[in-house]
């Protein structure tokens, strides 16, 4: 039963949970032992205490109340209860707000029948269709609309600091520039595709965005002049489908890597029970 209720803790709690008595302990070493899924799937950060510290082997754990959704520069991107982007340094505790979520193209806000938030999403790839908006609570919508954040440099740099964000429907491209209060979409004026991408890098050597497709072909995306963005295609389509899954690296010499996944979905004969959220 406590290992059942470890794993809908967090992970900082999970780790208060060990002090609690021998039994919770030994709860948390079998959670540990057999990896047991944890609810929380926030990556946290352990670093160590100030070098003036009395205790020498002081260490902090922290871990984002908040939905990740890409990092940089030692900047967290993160989405709140409200599904808001948010960047946070986690060492200095500095954050700074994007522009809301209902400041892109295809969202807005309504209150339901007990006044609480939720967003509308059109989630259609095509402007003119009048199919109704999918309903979304607020706190949900940020597990489902975000795919990635990308950031040109650190946020405190303010508006030279140009974000990307990779979102739904089926890998749409937004950015804006950090204190402005609205998104930009990347329509097919500028892309050959204005859907279908699933990964995305900057690069500092050369000033641009390289996104990746879903069939495996590139683009560079410059977004220095923020109303004329330039695409240029690099590489061609791979393959024809969306599998595997493909991510974009940039190895230490230079040289743009693709890193293809393959997932294998074992069904298991045994019922397994898994913790339902609030």
């Amino acid at each position: 039963m406590v290992a059942t209720v470890m794993q809908a803790l967090d992970i900082p709690d999970l780790f208060r949970a060990v002090t609690v008595c021998s039994s919770w302990c030994a709860a948390y070493s079998v959670v540990r032992r057999v990896r047991t899924p944890i609810t929380d799937a926030a990556p946290c950060l352990l670093y160590s205490a100030r070098a003036d510290d009395d205790d020498a082997s002081a260490a902090t754990l922290y871990s984002p109340s908040s939905a990740l959704v890409g990092s940089a520069q030692g900047w967290l991107a993160t989405a709140d209860e409200a599904s808001n982007l948010h960047l946070v340094n986690p060492l200095t505790g500095a954050q700074v707000a994007l522009p809301l979520v209902t400041a892109l193209y295809h969202v807005e806000s309504f209150l339901d029948e007990h006044g609480n938030l939720m967003y509308g999403v059109r989630e259609s790839e095509y402007l003119d269709d009048l199919d109704d908006p999918v309903q979304y609570p607020a706190q949900k919508l940020r597990l489902f609309l975000y795919y990635k954040v990308v950031m040109s440099s650190s946020p405190s740099k303010g508006r030279d600091c140009i974000v990307l964000l990779l979102h739904r429907p089926d890998g749409q491209i937004s950015f804006t520039h950090v204190g402005d209060d609205r998104w930009t979409q990347v329509t097919d004026q500028t892309l050959k595709w204005d859907s279908g991408y699933r990964d995305a890098l900057y690069n500092k050597k050369d000033g641009l965005f390289y996104v990746l497709s879903f069939d495996g072909s590139m683009l560079t995306l410059d977004l220095s002049n923020p109303s004329s963005p330039v695409a240029k295609d690099i590489t061609p389509r791979v393959i024809p489908w969306k599998v595997p899954i493909k991510d974009i690296v940039l190895a230490p010499w230079g040289h743009l890597l693709q890193v293809w996944r393959l997932k294998e979905i074992k069904r298991s004969a045994t019922p397994v029970e898994v913790p339902m959220g609030p």
